[in-house]
């Protein structure tokens, strides 16, 4: 990302309006993060996509196969959680190492399985007492309504708030899960969910 280039045609575009993810936390007054893009004004980025071309190589058995992992080990948690976690329901049309999920039971209200979420990534949040981190995100039916509808449908839903809150979990460590260090993170994240929610927490928060 950080060496990455952003291109506009007049010297205006560069500043927006506004953006901001649940994830993005902005210092109010001070911050001009929220007016600018972040992010390509290192040279640090562009020295370690050079390195990482140099010494490990950009190709199917390189950085590919590192990135290859990281898909593997979305993969492999979404299985987990959808045959551990009762009621787990995984965004779909996702095709990176980004994974976003709900917990909701069959006919739940859009609010309920939105405060089990929010109390959720509050415990698995750096300051939350759990061994991971998941953060959140929100999507709105303004912006992704036939998309939601969609989804919110195979659980029969029923929709009495205008967005859904989802943990979102980035899986970008290749040794995740592997042989060669023998760990499983996975396993662990996946029960931990599982415990949590079976404690009943999520409607007490």
């Amino acid at each position: 990302y950080a060496s990455g280039a952003f291109l506009v045609k007049n010297a205006r575009d560069y500043s927006v309006k506004g953006f901001g993810a649940p994830y993005l936390q902005w210092k109010a007054g001070s911050d001009r993060g929220p007016y600018t893009l972040e992010g390509s004004r290192s040279a640090a980025g562009a020295v370690a996509t050079w390195l990482t071309a140099r010494t490990l190589g950009l190709g199917p058995e390189g950085l590919g196969r590192i990135l290859g992992r990281t898909l593997k080990a979305k993969k492999d948690f979404e299985e987990l959680l959808l045959t551990r976690v009762p009621g787990v329901r995984v965004i779909p049309a996702c095709d990176t190492n980004v994974l976003c999920f709900t917990v909701a039971e069959e006919g739940a209200s859009i609010s309920k399985a939105n405060q089990k979420m929010e109390a959720l990534t509050r415990h698995f949040s750096p300051e939350g007492e759990a061994e991971f981190t998941l953060s959140k995100t929100k999507l709105s039916t303004k912006n992704y309504s036939r998309f939601l509808r969609s989804t919110v449908a195979e659980w029969k839903g029923h929709w009495d708030a205008n967005e859904l809150v989802l943990a979102r979990a980035c899986l970008m460590n290749p040794f995740f899960s592997s042989k060669e260090t023998r760990v499983h993170y996975g396993d662990r994240l996946a029960s931990a969910i599982k415990d949590w929610i079976a404690s009943g927490k999520a409607m007490i928060a």
